[in-house]
């Protein structure tokens, strides 16, 4: 029977009915099924943006996803929005100021850079590396990687040193098994990865393409 309800066609009602049937169902089943394509594109952008939201499951399972178990090297741009004063370990208390910071890293364990990204994209409940302490007070907003199979961590230390407005916060974060200053680079802009090409291109003709992830 095609009944109307004050002069709206039954379509439309079935639609609506439609519609809220998917609004029923589980937030990850609707993330899944394609219900909600630019709710789940803006979530994975959330997870690296420092807009205070937590990583939560599904959004660590996508970028699980998008890694590779390979080896390589990789750098945590971090943005902090606040002044603190933080204690890294054993190495001493770190200020931190507003603006953005660059780790770098590298991963040449088991599960490579998948699961080492995959570790800092978490909040750690028992820190271990220097970043850790850091991690939990910065949020992360961009990650530069490559799937080089040398270690270009040192390398690539010294060439984000070199970047514009780049500053040492503290010596000796994540340098405690090499002679580099430090791992660890604050700068009051965001960086630019094409700066950082540029210069990895000048000082060095064989390496691996490096690839950005927001």
């Amino acid at each position: 029977m095609n009944r109307q309800i004050s002069g709206i066609p039954s379509k439309p009602l079935q639609r609506s009915r439609i519609s809220l049937k998917k609004r029923s169902l589980p937030l990850f089943r609707r993330i899944r099924s394609g219900y909600m394509g630019s709710y789940r594109r803006c979530l994975f952008v959330s997870c690296f943006c420092g807009s205070g939201f937590q990583p939560r499951e599904h959004g660590l399972k996508k970028f699980r996803f998008f890694m590779q178990t390979r080896p390589g090297t990789y750098a945590l741009v971090l943005v902090s929005c606040s002044h603190q004063l933080i204690q890294i370990g054993k190495l001493g208390r770190l200020a931190v100021q507003s603006g953005y910071y660059v780790y770098v890293g590298s991963a040449f364990g088991p599960g490579g850079l998948k699961a080492r990204i995959a570790h800092h994209v978490k909040i750690s409940r028992r820190p271990h590396w220097h970043i850790d302490y850091l991690r939990s007070v910065l949020h992360l907003n961009e990650v530069w990687y490559t799937y080089d199979s040398k270690r270009q961590e040192h390398r690539w230390a010294d060439l984000v040193r070199c970047l514009t407005g780049a500053t040492i916060p503290i010596e000796g974060f994540g340098a405690s098994d090499c002679s580099c200053k430090s791992h660890l680079f604050a700068f009051t802009a965001q960086p630019s990865i094409r700066s950082f090409r540029r210069r990895l291109c000048t000082h060095s003709k064989v390496h691996e393409k490096v690839f950005p992830k927001k």
